[in-house]
């Protein structure tokens, strides 16, 4: 995959500003103003707009970056030929380049000359000028075949007094696709006058062939012709078919707008669900108008990654993206570890926490989505208490009790999680510890909810911390019966209780 042509790539050209000859302060500042604004658009990838203020900082003051930069957004618009044309032009204008700079620049011409192809025109009539997919590429005769990019070209030609001549032609890379053109003499003419509505300039194209500015008046031929206004920044008005009649002055009002663009999406998955600028707009690829402009399209489906492309679309070409989603990772393993907060109520015994009980506790937990937000889940845990627990002796006195207590154990939980970057999770858990108390194992059932706060690092990475209010049953346990300080003691009855586990955790997606 070859390396992207940004702006900050050219630097092997020097860039550095400055032409033939020194430019009014006004026009250096604006040309200055429309180089920024062109690099502000490349740093968003919208080309065809870079490729406007490039443009117009170009006529106002010729600099070798400015000239650069253009060929770089025809390039990326697929304007090949044109991007090979600005880069001979560099070479041209440019002679002080020196020879790193003009080998560098050789580079880059061999580069995409492979998407270049050409078209020879044979016959015709002298003077009939040439159109090229809407561009005038010449006048018959041509000094030799005319540079183009590869794929399919509308070739044209027009001729006061003649019948205009078109045909497709099919351009291989380096490869030269004859055309034989013939145009037939037309007798009867009439008189077309074309204005824009608000009286602004706009060039006039009569069939595709530019012809001069608004209000434009000339003889054409007798019949029906296709006029549009075309002006910067893809302003114009849609193509309007009109009917000349022969001997009498035909009039056109055409008013200018913001032109229409084609553009279409392609989704991977094709069952996507594609929006333009926030409306659905289909499920799998779509195809249509937009205003030139940048757009922006959503692109969602079930079990994958929702994405967003911010896409600049203009009347002059049709553009095409195809987003790709990622699917979602269904199975995902936590691993978590922290401390307990653990108070007892409605315990008695050598292991009563009455003055409360702080341990250690971990574990591990793997899940599985059933729905893009829902998990169920399956986790092992460990707790290690230190117990201070009171035991009251006959008489009345209290004996403190100090003893280490581990829990371990396990259960299933299900967990509802929303926001992507910052998700927040809830759960809902139940199961079973086993532990030890006087030396007698038992069983502890719990279950209760947790809350969780996290930060995504990764698609696949995602920490968080949160607690948890676990409610459990201790059952009565019997032990040998054993003294503490001369006092008989046989166990305790056991009671409710809840934990407070708090925890941080990893999050991996698999």
């Amino acid at each position: 995959m070859r390396r992207p042509l940004l702006v900050p790539l050219l630097s092997f050209l020097s860039l550095v500003a400055g032409g033939a000859r020194a430019q009014p302060a006004d026009a250096r500042v604006e040309a200055e103003r429309l180089f920024e604004a062109g690099l502000r658009d490349v740093k968003r990838s919208a080309w065809a707009e870079a490729l406007a203020e490039f443009r117009g900082s170009l006529d106002r003051s010729p600099t070798r970056s400015a000239t650069t930069n253009v060929a770089v957004c025809l390039e990326k618009l697929g304007r090949f030929d044109e991007a090979l044309d600005v880069y001979d032009y560099l070479l041209e204008r440019f002679r002080d380049l020196s020879d790193d700079d003009r080998a560098s620049v050789g580079r880059e011409r061999s580069r995409i000359e492979r998407f270049i192809g050409a078209i020879a025109i044979d016959g015709g009539v002298p003077g009939a000028q040439v159109i090229v997919d809407g561009r005038l590429r010449g006048t018959l005769p041509l000094d030799g075949p005319i540079r183009v990019s590869v794929g399919t070209r509308v070739v044209r030609l027009t001729m006061p007094g003649w019948a205009s001549f078109e045909v497709t032609a099919r351009v291989a890379s380096g490869e030269t696709a004859r055309v034989s053109a013939t145009l037939a003499m037309v007798v009867q003419r009439g008189r077309l006058r074309v204005v824009e509505e608000g009286g602004r300039v706009f060039e006039v194209r009569v069939d595709g062939a530019p012809v001069g500015t608004s209000p434009w008046e000339a003889e054409v031929a007798k019949g029906e012709h296709v006029v549009a206004l075309r002006g910067p920044h893809d302003t114009g008005s849609t193509p309007t078919a009109v009917d000349v009649a022969a001997g009498a002055t035909t009039n056109l009002t055409l008013r200018a707008n913001v032109l229409p663009a084609v553009l279409r999406v392609e989704p991977s998955p094709t069952s996507a669900s594609v929006a333009v600028d926030g409306s659905v707009v289909s499920r799998g690829t779509w195809s249509g108008t937009v205003p030139s402009g940048t757009h922006v399209v959503d692109v969602v489906a079930d079990w994958h990654d929702p994405v967003q492309v911010r896409v600049a679309v203009s009347s002059g070409e049709p553009q095409t993206i195809r987003p790709s989603l990622e699917r979602v990772r269904r199975l995902y393993i936590e691993l978590f570890g922290g401390v307990t907060l653990r108070p007892i109520y409605g315990v008695t015994g050598p292991d009563d926490c009455s003055g409360g009980c702080i341990g250690q506790h971990g574990g591990v937990r793997a899940g599985w989505l059933v729905a893009p937000r829902i998990g169920v889940e399956m986790f092992v845990n460990q707790t290690n208490n230190h117990r201070d627990s009171d035991v009251h002796l006959q008489g009345g006195s209290t004996f403190t009790n100090q003893a280490d207590v581990s829990l371990s154990g396990g259960g299933v939980s299900a967990r509802y999680q929303w926001l992507d970057r910052t998700p927040v999770t809830v759960r809902v858990s139940a199961g079973l510890d086993l532990g030890t108390a006087l030396g007698v194992p038992f069983w502890t059932p719990f279950a209760g909810p947790e809350a969780r706060f996290g930060v995504r690092i990764s698609r696949t990475v995602l920490i968080d911390a949160g607690a948890a209010a676990l409610l459990f049953t201790m059952p009565a346990v019997a032990a040998r019966p054993f003294q503490v300080q001369g006092v008989p003691f046989n166990g305790y009855s056991g009671g409710l209780g809840v934990a407070f586990p708090v925890t941080a955790g990893l999050h991996l997606d698999f």
